[in-house]
């Protein structure tokens, strides 16, 4: 596995190579989906209305939570809601908050997508080297980098 995300008292997420499973924490049990993904996945992240994956193919994909009554009856999923394509090399991690995407990438820079058209809206760049992770609050995109450097911007 590359990556968790426990957005809920319910359901851990896991992130590996060509699938994300959910584990139903008061059964313990997992259940598969995405078998047919389009490689290894570098994170995850899920809200109350999508579940968010970035890929090493350079690639994001959204897939909407409601989704989940078909997962948990077993029901294969292999269509995504949403593929957001624009990095230039792996994408290392995801977040999304009520109106956009936020994508980091070996590419050295960080998208900022239009969560409803999937359209890039803006790309800071500034590290010298890949960047490895993002965290997000109200005001502010905190990102950091193979570089060593932590990069605060203004939303």
């Amino acid at each position: 596995m590359f990556n968790l995300c426990m957005p809920d008292e319910n359901y851990l997420y896991a992130g590996s190579f060509r699938r994300i499973k959910i584990w139903d924490k008061d059964k313990f049990e997992g259940i598969k989906i995405l078998e047919k993904s389009s490689g290894a996945i570098s994170s995850v992240f899920v809200n109350k209305k999508n579940i968010y994956a970035s890929f090493f193919d350079n690639s994001i994909k959204v897939w909407k939570k409601t989704l989940l009554k078909l997962i948990i009856r077993k029901i294969p999923i292999d269509k995504e809601f949403l593929t957001l394509v624009g990095h230039n090399k792996p994408a290392t991690k995801v977040l999304a908050d009520k109106n956009n995407i936020y994508t980091a990438s070996y590419d050295q820079t960080i998208k900022i997508w239009n969560k409803k058209k999937g359209t890039i809206q803006y790309t800071l760049k500034g590290h010298k080297l890949g960047v490895s992770d993002l965290a997000i609050d109200k005001d502010f995109l905190y990102s950091s980098s193979l570089d060593g450097l932590i990069i605060v911007w203004k939303l």
